[in-house]
């Protein structure tokens, strides 16, 4: 059952239409549709309550200041609900393992996450070390992290994440609908985020700003698992 349509309750903010354009979309073409799931819209809203200081008039998209690791790791767990939200429409259960062959992109600060959870629970652990540039000779097509397509997650021990309490937030916002479900091919190459939506992502990107801001870092730091 794929989720239900409806026309988008709000309009783009300028803001939203910025970010959109940032992340390579055609602004003047942004679908005027979305799901029609309405504990979506109430996880947005308490996203928004706990995370965003809002600023009317210049239209920023601000993080009201806190402690940071426990800050991520709420705003994970608000990704949790996106995910229970979505388990009627989506085939993904325990032990699938196909999503767990391909590169993915992480913050530095979920680098320390899960280093601390690693270190807490005694599980030993290579060290992870950020893979920021592309291979030599790499055309502009080429993406960072491209030779690990499919191998195996170093976190992935007999079918089992064991990391999951504190997965990346690219882990945990990987699903795949009913009617693509056929098309998750060899190591999830056609994996499809779903839902995620504009609240949900610019979240996310704004804790991370925000953590190397308090650093006076001048860069974030991607690493490829």
């Amino acid at each position: 059952m794929f989720p239900p349509i409806r026309k988008r309750k709000k309009s783009f903010s300028p803001d939203e239409l910025l970010w959109y354009k940032k992340q390579g979309y055609n602004t003047e073409n942004l679908e005027d549709e979305e799901f029609d799931i309405p504990s979506l819209d109430k996880l947005d809203e308490k996203i928004e309550k706990e995370f965003r200081l809002i600023d009317k008039d210049l239209q920023e998209y601000k993080i009201k200041q806190g402690s940071i690791i426990p800050m991520i790791s709420k705003f994970l767990s608000y990704v949790d609900e996106l995910n229970n939200i979505y388990s009627k429409y989506c085939p993904c259960k325990k032990g699938c393992k196909m999503c767990c062959y391909i590169p993915i992109g992480i913050s530095d600060l979920e680098v320390i996450n899960i280093k601390n959870y690693l270190d807490k629970n005694k599980i030993t652990h290579k060290q992870i070390k950020p893979k920021k540039e592309k291979p030599q000779n790499a055309t502009s097509d080429t993406l960072i992290g491209e030779q690990y397509m499919g191998k195996e997650c170093p976190f992935l021990k007999k079918d089992i994440c064991i990391i999951y309490p504190v997965r990346p937030f690219k882990c945990r916002s990987h699903l795949v609908l009913e009617d693509t479900a056929e098309k998750c091919g060899q190591y999830g190459t056609a994996l499809y985020s779903v839902g995620l939506g504009y609240i949900i992502e610019r979240t996310y990107f704004a804790i991370i700003e925000y953590h190397h801001k308090k650093k006076g870092a001048k860069y974030i730091i991607i690493t490829i698992f």
